[in-house]
């Protein structure tokens, strides 16, 4: 049985946020999906309530107090992976949506057969990218971190700070609770204060690991044997 596609969508004119989901409901009729489905009337409260939960969002470009370009950037902060899709009357914003990473655009009146054809897109795009992520929070919110842009996890002042490709971030669980979410074959805890990413890894040497990034991290005496063997079989099926 397919799950729900969690669907969010943020747009201020009553009419529109009705027909889009009249949209998908239709679609869900035709094509056999299910759609989760959570409207939003303005930007602060869907930005307030946002905690990385959706698969997908239908973002108005033109709304009052906070626009959907403001919105899209908050959201990019929390989430690179959740597909956007602008909602607009006017083509002159498409261009503000490449360094967003819009996956498309949905012109106002919303015609069904195209909607449809983008709807079905994005769940390819969806089924496509679907892969391990982690929630962590701290006292900026809560974000999706996808597991493959984890570099590292060290212990900072009594909190863990992830490295990714995006930057660090803090968050408060603890070290156990990610080595057990991680998946053991991709991640391995060299030392009590790290856990990092084998893809990462360049080389061995004394005690400490270096990653391609040219980062050193400290790998446990008594871990270094099989931590190398975790790498070598690592290495191995991804050769």
């Amino acid at each position: 049985m397919k799950r729900s596609i969690r669907v969010a969508i943020c747009d201020d004119e009553a009419l529109s946020a009705t027909n889009l989901e009249l949209g998908l409901r239709k679609y869900e009729r035709e094509k056999g999906e299910k759609f989760e489905i959570k409207k939003f009337d303005d930007g602060i409260a869907f930005m307030k309530g946002y905690k990385c939960q959706y698969d997908i969002v239908l973002l108005d470009i033109m709304m009052p107090v906070t626009n959907g370009i403001e919105v899209a950037e908050y959201i990019r902060k929390r989430d690179n992976k959740v597909i956007i899709l602008f909602i607009t009357s006017k083509d002159s914003f498409m261009l503000e949506g490449y360094s967003l990473d819009i996956f498309n655009y949905i012109i106002k009146p919303v015609n069904y057969v195209k909607f449809a054809e983008t709807i079905s897109k994005a769940i390819s795009k969806l089924e496509e990218t679907e892969e391990k992520y982690i929630m962590v929070k701290n006292d900026n919110g809560l974000f999706k971190i996808y597991a493959r842009e984890i570099r590292y996890i060290e212990t900072y002042e009594r909190k863990l700070r992830i490295h990714t490709g995006g930057g660090e971030i803090l968050c408060y669980k603890k070290m156990k609770e990610l080595e057990e979410i991680l998946d053991p074959e991709k991640f391995f805890r060299c030392h009590s204060g790290y856990i990092v990413n084998l893809f990462y890894v360049k080389e061995v040497k004394g005690g400490e690991v270096i990653l391609r990034t040219g980062e050193a991290i400290l790998v446990s005496q008594n871990k270094k044997s099989s931590f190398i063997e975790a790498l070598s079989v690592y290495l191995g099926e991804n050769l």
